[in-house]
């Protein structure tokens, strides 16, 4: 689906995995240098399993992070969002999670024992999460899948 949308939309995509190869072309290349995260003589790689942008010129759209459970690691995509923000070459670039939820550890923002933790950092620090289920506390920031199409293409 993704695929399809950015094709229609003359979008690219690839993948963090791609980036850390050896060689790259000079796209890739580029595209490695726009969203690695500066920690002085270190730099890495946020957590992205797709990113979106454009090729002419290279613009880094979005990154999605898709994650099937979190338990204790809900923190690792706000962490990588937070981080983008601290630099002007990042700042702009949106971090979108989608996820099927399976343990819903973020789809109602309640639970038997309050709030959930998850569900408050994800929702606050993120551009936006999209569930892949129907049952779930819908807000401004977490959707349905299908919406994540639609604010992708608000944004280009």
């Amino acid at each position: 689906m993704i695929t399809k949308f950015c094709e229609e939309n003359n979008l690219k995509i690839t993948k963090d995995k791609n980036l850390k190869t050896k060689k790259l072309n000079r796209e890739l290349s580029t595209i490695k240098r726009l969203i690695s995260i500066n920690f002085g003589e270190y730099m890495l790689l946020p957590d992205a399993d797709i990113i979106i942008y454009t090729s002419n010129p290279i613009k880094i759209i979005a990154i999605l992070s898709i994650k099937n459970s979190f338990r204790e690691r809900y923190t690792e995509t706000p962490y990588w969002k937070l981080k983008l923000l601290q630099d002007e070459i990042t700042k702009h670039i949106k971090v979108f999670m989608i996820t099927p939820d399976k343990d819903n550890e973020i789809s109602f923002i309640k639970s038997k024992r309050g709030i959930r933790k998850a569900r408050v950092v994800m929702e606050y620090e993120l551009d936006g999460i999209y569930l892949a289920k129907e049952e779930f506390d819908e807000s401004d920031k977490v959707k349905s899948i299908e919406n994540l199409f639609e604010d992708l293409k608000n944004l280009i």
